[in-house]
């Protein structure tokens, strides 16, 4: 009798799962940016869309956010390339960086990326958004570096994951680990990729940069007013998609359904703390919840 009555607690949510749930979703939703619910039996995902390059002048309820993580049971993050090496590994990584930043003797970015591109950076370099050498530059350092030049002339905030770490730790808040690709493999093919592989990345940085810090203000603005298409169709999110790592495949993990879905199997509420692009983007894990017969409850993505 007392192994029945066990069995059967294990498979009842506990009486203080829902009320718990719903006062974390009304939380998480005064923060002002992109929230979704996903209920399955007595589990409750919330899921939170983050960006980076959050412009100074756009107004989110951070204090909500930590409180939502106080309140949750357990916290999906981070969303990473996870980063575990030795100090004489970053140390040879690092000096690998360095020597990679100017193309090899005697080639030229312009011979690769032909005349109107080399006239848009010329451009961006008189405005101050370019490095002057931008004509010896790796493709992938110089997109970086225009990328830090458009943030400087912009003003950026801290991001929204630098207040979720904070709040995990002070808060002692379970993580729940999003399967996430080793450092090692993802930096050394890096290292093996010759400069043409990152025109695409180069390319999309230069679109972000002509559009100007008035496109990281409306795209940063469209997040906080939780307008997810504007937001994820903004010209800055192709970054995310053509950049290393990304561009090693780490953009969008192909396992976070998976992790998502050993949530919903708790009892209790997860917050998962995502990159919106992964959550939004065609395809990406909105969809597959969808497609399972799952219903996000939250804003418009399509």
């Amino acid at each position: 009798m007392i192994l029945l009555a066990a069995a059967l607690a294990a498979q009842t949510p506990l009486p203080a799962t829902a009320p718990l749930a719903e006062e974390i979703v009304v939380t998480a939703r005064r923060t002002g940016i992109p929230v979704w619910r996903v209920r399955r039996d007595g589990s409750t995902l919330v899921l939170i869309g983050t960006i980076e390059r959050i412009t100074r002048d756009t107004h989110w309820n951070r204090s909500a956010l930590e409180a939502t993580i106080a309140r949750s049971q357990r916290v999906m993050f981070p969303q990473t390339v996870g980063l575990a090496a030795s100090p004489f590994q970053l140390i040879g990584w690092l000096a690998k960086w360095k020597r990679m930043a100017k193309l090899p003797k005697g080639r030229t970015l312009s011979a690769m990326i032909g005349a109107e591109q080399s006239a848009s950076l010329a451009r961006l370099a008189a405005q101050g958004l370019a490095p002057k050498d931008w004509d010896r530059m790796h493709p992938l350092h110089l997109a970086f570096k225009i990328s830090d030049l458009v943030e400087k002339r912009t003003g950026m905030a801290p991001s929204a994951a630098a207040a979720v770490n904070q709040a995990i730790k002070r808060h002692k808040v379970a993580r729940v680990p999003i399967a996430r690709m080793r450092a090692s493999p993802v930096v050394r093919d890096l290292f093996a990729t010759g400069p043409a592989e990152h025109l695409p990345c180069l390319t999309a940085t230069i679109t972000m940069a002509e559009a100007g810090p008035a496109e990281l203000r409306r795209r940063s603005r469209a997040w906080s007013e939780r307008r997810v298409t504007a937001a994820v169709r903004s010209p800055v999110e192709a970054i995310y998609e053509r950049c290393w790592p990304a561009q090693a495949g780490s953009g969008f993990d192909p396992n976070l359904m998976a992790t998502t879905s050993r949530a919903l199997a708790d009892n209790g509420a997860t917050v998962a703390i995502i990159d919106l692009n992964s959550l939004a983007r065609r395809g990406g894990l909105l969809d597959q919840l969808k497609a399972a017969g799952l219903t996000p409850e939250g804003p418009d993505w399509r």
